[in-house]
C-alpha cells in the first residue's frame, strides 16, 4: 500500500513537472509569435511610411515644377531653396546651369532625411512668349508671296507690308496673304541671347574629363550622367567617329570638321567644331555648334529638343558661313545663324524644299526658306532662287504656321525673357 501511494506521488510530481514544461513551451511559442507579429507590424508600418515618403517626394517635385512654371521661384541666380509648408519639413532645392542653349535644372526634394531629384531641360513656353509666325526686319522692301504659300499666325513685317508676287510666271493662289494680324518691325532683329553667339563653352574645357575616342566601348552605349563631371571626346582636325553610341553629359568636339553618319547614336550630346556635316539617315537628339558651316543632308531627323547654332565672328577667307538643311530632313527645336559680316548679302541659311522645322528659326542675315516651318522664323531678308533668277524678300510655295504648335511646347530662352519657364524634357 505504501509503495502504491509512493508511485502515485511520483506520478503526480511527473505530471506537475510536465505541465510546467508545457506551460513554459507555450509561453515561449506565444512570445515568439508575438515578437514576429510586432516585427511584422513594425516593418509593415515602415514600408507604408517609406511608400508615403516616396509618394510625397514625387508630389513635391511636381509641385516644384508647377512653382517654376508659374514664376513663383526665382532661379535667376542659379540656386534657390524653399520650404513647401510652414512646418519646413518638406523642402525643395533648385539648381540651374547651362547645357548648350538650354537650361538644365535640378529639382531636389527632401523629407525626413530622404531625397529625390529630377533633372530637366528647361526653356520658355512658346505660346506664352507670343512668338510671331514671321518676323522680317524692315529694310524698306516689300515682302512678296507667290505660289501656294501659307503664312498662318500673327506676323511682324516691314512698314511697306506684304504683297502678291510672281516668280517664273507663277502668281499667288491662296485666299489671304497672311492669316493673322500684322505688326510693324524694326530695322534690326530682336537681340539674341548671348549663349547663341558665344559658343566657346560648348567645346573642350580644362574642367572636363577627357576620354579618348579609341577607348570607347564598341557597339555599347557610353553614358555619362548630368550629375557627373562633363566628358569631352576630342578628335583631330577632321573627326569621323563612326559607330559611337553616346548619351548624356558629353561634348564631342574637333578643331576643324566633324562628320556624323547613321551608324552613330547621339542622345542629349553637344557637338562642337568649325564645321559639322550630318549625313543622310542619322537620327538623334543633339545640339550642334559651329563657327563656319553646318550641313544637314537630306533624310536626317534631329529629335526634340535639338539645336543648330552657327555663330561666325569673322569672315572666312574661303568659306562663307552657312547652314543648309536638305530635303526630307526634320529638325525639332531651334536653328540660329548669326554672322558679324553685315556688309555681305550672301545667303547664310538655306532650307531646301521638303525640309521641315518644328520650333524657331533665327537668321541674322539672308535666308533662303523653301521648306515648311511649324513655329516661327526671324530673318533680316529672304532670297528666293528659281531656276532662272533670284528674288529678294520673296517667298514661294512655302508654309509657315505657328498656330499648329501645341500648347505647352517649349523652346530655349532666345531673347532673355527669364519668365514663362517651361520644363520640356527629363534627363538622367
Amino acid at each position: 500500500m505504501r509503495r502504491y501511494l509512493q508511485n502515485i506521488t511520483n506520478l503526480s510530481k511527473k505530471i506537475r513537472g510536465g505541465a510546467l514544461s508545457y506551460v513554459i513551451l507555450m509561453i515561449l511559442i506565444l512570445s515568439i509569435m508575438l515578437s514576429m507579429y510586432l516585427l511584422y507590424r513594425y516593418y509593415k508600418v515602415k514600408e507604408v511610411d517609406i511608400e508615403y515618403i516616396s509618394l510625397r517626394l514625387q508630389q513635391n517635385i511636381e509641385s516644384g515644377i508647377n512653382l517654376l512654371e508659374h514664376n513663383v521661384v526665382d532661379i535667376s541666380n542659379s540656386n534657390a531653396e524653399i520650404a513647401l509648408f510652414q512646418e519646413a519639413v518638406d523642402s525643395l532645392r533648385f539648381n540651374k546651369r547651362e547645357w548648350g542653349v538650354f537650361d538644365l535644372i535640378n529639382i531636389r526634394a527632401t523629407l525626413k532625411g530622404k531625397q529625390r531629384q529630377r533633372l530637366m531641360f528647361c526653356g520658355v513656353d512658346y505660346k506664352a512668349e507670343g512668338f510671331p509666325a514671321l518676323y522680317l526686319a524692315d529694310k524698306n522692301r516689300y515682302l512678296s508671296v507667290s505660289g501656294k504659300s501659307g503664312i498662318i499666325g500673327n506676323c511682324v513685317l516691314p512698314r511697306m507690308g506684304v504683297r502678291r508676287g510672281y516668280a517664273e510666271g507663277v502668281g499667288f493662289y491662296a485666299d489671304s496673304l497672311v492669316y493673322g494680324t500684322v505688326g510693324e518691325s524694326e530695322k534690326i532683329l530682336p537681340k539674341l541671347n548671348d549663349r547663341f553667339t558665344t559658343i566657346g563653352d560648348n567645346s573642350y574645357q580644362q574642367s572636363d574629363t577627357l576620354v579618348d575616342y579609341s577607348s570607347l566601348p564598341f557597339g555599347k552605349i557610353f553614358f555619362n550622367s548630368f550629375n557627373s563631371t562633363r566628358v569631352s571626346i576630342a578628335g583631330k582636325k577632321m573627326f569621323r567617329p563612326s559607330g559611337v553610341r553616346l548619351k548624356g553629359n558629353i561634348v564631342l568636339c574637333a578643331d576643324s570638321l566633324i562628320v556624323i553618319d547613321k551608324s552613330m547614336m547621339l542622345t542629349d550630346v553637344i557637338v562642337s567644331a568649325q564645321e559639322i556635316h550630318i549625313k543622310s539617315g542619322f537620327k538623334g537628339r543633339v545640339q550642334l555648334f559651329a563657327t563656319k558651316r553646318i550641313v544637314i543632308d537630306g533624310g536626317v531627323t534631329l529629335m526634340y529638343p535639338s539645336a543648330i547654332v552657327l555663330s561666325s565672328k569673322h569672315k572666312p577667307e574661303k568659306l562663307k558661313p552657312m547652314v543648309t538643311i536638305g530635303g526630307r530632313s526634320a529638325v525639332y527645336g531651334v536653328v540660329s545663324v548669326t554672322d558679324t559680316d553685315k556688309k555681305s548679302k550672301e545667303i547664310i541659311y538655306k532650307a531646301d524644299p521638303g525640309s521641315f522645322v518644328s520650333g524657331v528659326v533665327y537668321v541674322d542675315g539672308v535666308a533662303c526658306q523653301q521648306g515648311t516651318i511649324h513655329g516661327s522664323i526671324y530673318t533680316e531678308m529672304f532670297r528666293y532662287r528659281s531656276r532662272i533668277a533670284e528674288y529678294e524678300n520673296h517667298l514661294s510655295g512655302i508654309v509657315i504656321n505657328n498656330r499648329i504648335v501645341k500648347k505647352g511646347f517649349a523652346v530655349p530662352d532666345m531673347f532673355n525673357s527669364k519668365t514663362n519657364i517651361k520644363c520640356m524634357f527629363r534627363v538622367e
